[in-house]
């Protein structure tokens, strides 16, 4: 991750329309860290997963740590979704970290993956999940990246 970070700040501004980003610039937030994951208080993990879009819509860059599974993981298939979705309106970036062989050293990539994830709405059963209850909460979200869209999505058909 902190490589990505490095990464984006040293990008050219045609690959991360960071002109003026630095250092003392970047507010994160971290999936795993910012949705409560254990919490076991009813109704915790849910409010977090329900401000999931709005959370997204409010970061100019999302930067996807990809890995082998990355795409085929249903949370990340539907965080990607929603980003996907809102870079329609061209004010988001979405870039994928790909690690390079061997190392933590990768390369920050233009992310244009709608083709390959639009289908986790329907299709859920193909994407992995640990908690199988987390199926509707997929849905849900998936359903709420077509609200976001701007025609996007129809026309990936």
């Amino acid at each position: 991750m902190i490589d990505a970070i490095q990464l984006l700040l040293v990008s050219p501004p045609e690959l991360t329309d960071t002109t003026n980003l630095s250092e003392d610039r970047i507010f994160m937030w971290l999936d795993v860290a910012s949705i409560d994951q254990i919490n076991q208080e009813p109704g915790a993990q849910d409010r977090g997963v329900s401000a999931l879009p709005l959370v997204i819509a409010l970061c100019n860059t999302m930067i996807s740590l990809v890995d082998d599974t990355y795409f085929a993981r249903a949370w990340c298939a539907v965080e990607v979704l929603v980003m996907q979705s809102l870079l329609s309106y061209g004010h988001h970036r979405h870039l994928e970290h790909q690690r390079l062989a061997g190392t933590v050293q990768g390369r920050l990539v233009p992310s244009d993956r709608l083709a390959e994830v639009r289908d986790v709405a329907v299709n859920d059963m193909k994407y992995l999940l640990t908690k199988p209850e987390d199926r509707a909460s997929i849905r849900f979200l998936a359903r709420q990246s077509e609200l976001l869209a701007r025609d996007v999505l129809r026309k990936v058909t």
